[in-house]
Formats: structure tokens, C-alpha cells, sequence
């Protein structure tokens, strides 16, 4: 029963910490690449 206790907090704690963590990382992502295709004359720099 021990075992089981902190066994299952860890993996709570594991998963929510994921989710959390790929949610903002996720959102600002593709708002920043809308932004930079957005403006024709930023992307062409970068490529060339």
C-alpha cells in the first residue's frame, strides 16, 4: 500500500507537469510563426 501511494502521486504529479509544460510552449509557437510568415521581406532574409 505504501509502494502504491507515492507510486501513483509521482505519476499524477508527471503527467500534469507535462500538459502544463507543452501548453505555453505550444500557444507562443505557432503565434510566432504566424508573425514571422506574416511579413514577406523577415522570411526571405532568413532563407537567403
Amino acid at each position: 500500500m505504501a509502494d502504491a501511494s507515492p507510486r501513483r502521486a509521482d505519476d499524477s504529479a508527471e503527467d500534469i507537469g507535462t500538459t502544463v509544460a507543452l501548453d505555453p510552449v505550444e500557444r507562443p509557437r505557432p503565434q510566432y510563426a504566424g508573425l514571422f510568415v506574416a511579413p514577406p521581406d523577415l522570411p526571405a532574409a532568413d532563407t537567403d
